[in-house]
């Protein structure tokens, strides 16, 4: 099957968060093909990464997550599930059976964004249906949201320890408006 037609060379999976617009970093492609989804995740983003490598020809994937993430934390597909029924007028069982055709929300397991980013990574790699080369970059914005989009100085020292296949590449101070970024090269499955 030949491309439908050339476009942007990156795909760019990250959160529907009003906060998080990744392309006002100045390492990111201009127009990347955004994904977004609750919590940015690359397995729900699956199906549109394929199209996008194998139709339309793009080759690299950036994976952005964000700090203070509403699908971090506490919640699991149970209970936000049993949330929805609770408050919503319809009928229980018809909310049941919608649900249970969604499958599961996907939230979060593990706050630690680091996990996150290689578990997605991982998941993409797994699949066997990316082309050969993808690059696969992961990237991490601390917001603090009390101040939109301001450095979460915790966050941030905490994930200057952590360590990938290569240390975290930091982007500096991106400015006020901007936050911290952290930058990591997960094209490869490494160990800790």
């Amino acid at each position: 099957m030949a491309s439908v037609f050339t476009g942007p060379q990156t795909i760019l999976v990250t959160c529907m968060d009003y906060r998080i617009d990744p392309r006002l970093h100045h390492n990111i492609s201009a127009n990347p093909y955004v994904l977004r989804n609750a919590g940015g995740s690359a397995v729900e983003a699956l199906r549109s990464i394929v199209v996008a490598q194998w139709a339309i020809e793009a080759r690299d994937i950036i994976l952005y997550k964000h700090t203070k993430c509403g699908m971090a934390g506490e919640h699991t597909t149970q209970s936000f599930r049993d949330y929805i029924i609770d408050k919503s007028d319809n009928d229980p069982e018809v909310l049941r059976e919608s649900l249970e055709r969604i499958g599961s929300f996907l939230f979060i397991k593990d706050p630690d964004l680091v996990t996150a980013l290689k578990s997605d990574a991982k998941h993409l790699r797994d699949s066997k249906l990316l082309k050969e080369g993808t690059k696969i970059t992961g990237y991490i914005h601390c917001i603090d949201s009390k101040e939109n989009n301001s450095v979460d100085l915790e966050y941030w020292r905490k994930m200057q320890n952590a360590t990938l296949t290569d240390e975290p590449q930091s982007e500096g101070d991106m400015g006020e408006e901007l936050g911290e970024l952290l930058v990591f090269d997960l094209s490869s499955d490494s160990e800790e």
